[in-house]
């Protein structure tokens, strides 16, 4: 199990259940499925590959296969609908990520930033998530090229993914408004990758829509 915490009130974690095994839910944790799929014991519905929602306390799950998810906790003190501690959260991440111009040497003096990075592993196949936050009117930076497949789920507010044919903004193919709390299918072309074997993905890139965004990365190599 591994710990990524934001400020104490938001905190990441990573849970691996073998069949039958079963999770349960602490007061308000957002979940996302790495692998696999797990089943919500009160409804009987299923959560698969790269699905999510946000659950509540006295949830119960059942692993139907070997199965591995994220789980994101909320502290109780934070209403999504009156988020009143951006300037906080601001703060944080300013101080303890890494801007992404020192990462990348890209988009310089941009309030974007990611946090320290969680590595874990799941039927041999390695994966690493962390969190990313952008301020308001932040563009997240155009790209194709990856080493991995990614899909992202919003934590706090709702920027958007966005997918192009070209390097271009006129070339919009694909808009995915980021809800809280939900994932979206992976953007790259399945099956398919290029001589090193890495996934062939289009143009694309995370928007902030009308705040700013706390978002959770998980990517599979």
């Amino acid at each position: 199990m591994n710990f990524l915490d934001i400020d104490d009130r938001i905190n990441f974690k990573t849970i691996k259940l073998k069949v039958g095994e079963e999770y349960e839910t602490a007061w308000k944790e957002i979940i996302t499925i790495v692998s696999w799929k797990i089943n919500q014991i009160l409804t009987n519905n299923e959560l698969k590959t790269f699905e999510s929602s946000l659950f509540y306390k006295w949830n119960k799950f059942k692993a139907v296969e070997d199965s591995i998810f994220t789980v994101v906790g909320i502290s109780d003190e934070i209403n999504h609908n009156n988020v009143d501690v951006e300037e906080d959260f601001w703060d944080f991440c300013r101080k303890n990520w890494t801007s992404v111009y020192e990462a990348y040497w890209v988009l310089e003096g941009t309030d974007l930033y990611k946090s320290d990075v969680i590595d874990y592993e799941f039927n041999w196949v390695k994966y690493k998530s962390n969190y990313w936050f952008c301020w308001k009117n932040v563009d997240c930076w155009m790209h194709n090229e990856h080493e991995f497949v990614e899909i992202h789920t919003s934590i706090l507010w709702d920027g958007r993914m966005e997918k192009f044919k070209e390097n271009d903004e006129f070339t919009l193919l694909e808009q995915v408004n980021m809800r809280p709390w939900l994932s979206h299918r992976p953007f790259n072309k399945i099956w398919e990758f290029d001589k090193g074997w890495n996934p062939i993905y289009p143009y694309h890139r995370w928007k902030w829509n009308e705040k700013w965004d706390i978002w959770l990365v998980i990517e599979k190599y």
